[in-house]
């Protein structure tokens, strides 16, 4: 995570150096006015490279899953991550403007896939989170329920996970998450597709009937 901090300069440093080259190259450093012997070599040649929208998404969602995976036991990554960003803004600002043509056209489709990405980084940053704090090691003295109120499940994690006052809310909403994603995959999606297609045999009937 550290290295990743410093990939969007290595990148953008990289990427105007290999352009000066490759157009120095070509001029032999000014000394003429162009190797290229046919017309589509040196459109190919002085055009910018297509912005990687694909690449970027991937790299942000690597960076996120990583940070949530393990950012209940190592805090400091929240601050590394923050910075990753930052500097991936900037770098991508000036290669955007300088370096790489407009990116590809895209739809809401790609943003979609995002949240779902990113709301599965949450669930594994709340299950995960419960199984690294549950380790004996780990348990704080005096986090844990009273004697007559603990719950007993016969394992001695999972009773560390239920039992322990900084746990529990991982737990619940561990099970919030899930269960909101089971109600929004099945009774939701089924509404809206009902709602859909009564709006379309609502279209049909006014069209006739005009």
């Amino acid at each position: 995570m550290i290295f990743n901090i410093s990939f969007p300069l290595i990148e953008l440093i990289l990427a105007n150096i290999l352009k000066c080259f490759k157009k120095c190259w070509d001029t032999k450093c000014c000394f003429r006015k162009t190797s290229c012997k046919t017309k589509d070599e040196y459109i190919q040649l002085f055009r910018d490279d297509v912005y990687p929208i694909e690449e970027r998404y991937a790299f942000l969602i690597a960076i996120f899953m990583i940070t949530l995976a393990f950012s209940c036991i190592i805090p400091i990554l929240y601050i590394i991550c923050a910075i990753s960003v930052f500097l991936l803004y900037l770098s991508d600002k000036v290669l955007v403007f300088k370096l790489y043509q407009t990116p590809l056209n895209y739809n809401s489709d790609l943003h979609k896939l995002i949240k779902k990405a990113i709301y599965l980084g949450l669930i594994a940053h709340m299950a995960l989170s419960a199984v690294f704090l549950s380790q004996s090691e780990l348990i704080a003295p005096n986090s844990t329920l009273p004697e007559g109120k603990r719950l007993s499940s016969g394992n001695t994690r999972i009773d560390a996970m239920i039992n322990t006052y900084y746990i529990m809310p991982y737990i619940i909403l561990f099970l919030c998450f899930v269960g909101w994603s089971f109600f929004d995959n099945t009774i939701i999606a089924l509404c809206n597709k009902c709602t859909l297609l009564c709006k379309k045999n609502l279209s049909n009937i006014t069209k006739y009937k005009l």
